[in-house]
């Protein structure tokens, strides 16, 4: 016991030296329950999620961060699509961004979504397949002055992933018409809003004669890979 002790405290030395805020989850490794309570019983007043960069730690961040997230459904919070992740971000101690690294990647426009894409973009961080909960979605041409657009694209609204189904279908939380709410988005369908009645694909522009175009799928501009 004591011997697996000094190693924790070695680890936990070798993590407050180097100063870094998160770990990047190592999903092929796995740590069985009871190493975990032995780790909690005998590092108690350390958080367990500062050191631990298991899958395990991996899985408790992203089921934290969906259950925060679909908290604040239905609530004005944030103002905008921007403004809810920024709210989220600085709940937990800028998982996502520090709010000067996003200065220089403003362009003309003054979009934050845009600024938080750009940066995502330069870092190597935006994908268009296999997102996991807590990573960021983005759209473009989502606003009324820009719905209509065919080859200018302009990232315009930003969201959560919040759950993965089986069916594929990808559930987010964003903040549009005021109030934060559930959207989903399924590429295998990308022009269905239902299927068999349960809806696939969220209207992402506020329309109303709305259009397989309007459809979250059809305007998805990539996952922003998050280090949890």
């Amino acid at each position: 016991m004591k011997f697996k002790k000094s190693i924790l405290i070695t680890m936990l030395s070798c993590f407050f030296l180097s100063g870094c805020s998160y770990l990047t989850p190592n999903l092929d490794q796995k740590r069985t329950p009871d190493t975990i309570e032995e780790i909690k019983d005998e590092q108690s007043h350390i958080k367990f999620a500062e050191f631990d960069h298991t899958g395990v730690y991996y899985a408790a961040k992203a089921s934290y961060i969906s259950k925060m997230i679909n908290e604040y459904i239905g609530k004005k919070s944030g103002k905008d699509c921007s403004g809810f992740v920024s709210l989220i971000n600085k709940k937990n101690n800028n998982i996502y961004f520090k709010e000067v690294n996003l200065e220089k990647f403003y362009t003309k426009y003054g979009l934050k979504s845009e600024a938080i894409f750009n940066l995502y973009k330069d870092q190597g961080l935006i994908f268009n397949e296999n997102p996991k909960v807590g990573d960021l979605i983005f759209f473009n041409n989502t606003t009324s002055k820009t719905k209509n657009y065919k080859k200018t694209k302009i990232i315009t609204h930003i969201g959560i992933v919040s759950d993965i189904y089986s069916d594929g279908t990808i559930e987010f939380i964003h903040h549009t018409g005021k109030k934060s709410k559930k959207g989903v988005i399924n590429f295998s369908q990308k022009n269905r809003h239902k299927v068999a009645g349960k809806k696939i694909n969220s209207y992402i522009v506020d329309c109303k004669k709305c259009n397989s175009s309007y459809l979250s799928s059809n305007k998805f501009a990539g996952f922003g890979r998050v280090k949890i």
